[in-house]
């Protein structure tokens, strides 16, 4: 999948659950397997090996499957 300069490479099993969430969200991917603890845990080891610091604003739900999201600040944006 690419989304804007991004490239994401992702296991087999992981899905396209856009089609259950609202008008304009951003287009996310999810494993129907994860629980949320597991993917807290993918959040964090994310933004570790990336240097984004702590999330700000998570957000957690269940739709097809759990989702979690968060937002990441660069500089003084």
């Amino acid at each position: 999948m690419h989304f804007s300069d991004v490239r994401l490479s992702l296991p087999n099993d992981w899905v396209d659950v856009s089609e259950d969430l609202p008008g304009e969200t951003p287009p996310p991917l999810a494993n129907p397997e994860e629980s949320p603890d597991d993917l807290d845990a993918l959040l964090k080891e994310f933004a570790e090996t990336r240097s984004l610091g702590k999330a700000l604003s998570v957000e957690r739900g269940k739709s097809a499957s759990h989702y979690v999201g968060g937002t990441f600040l660069h500089g003084d944006d």
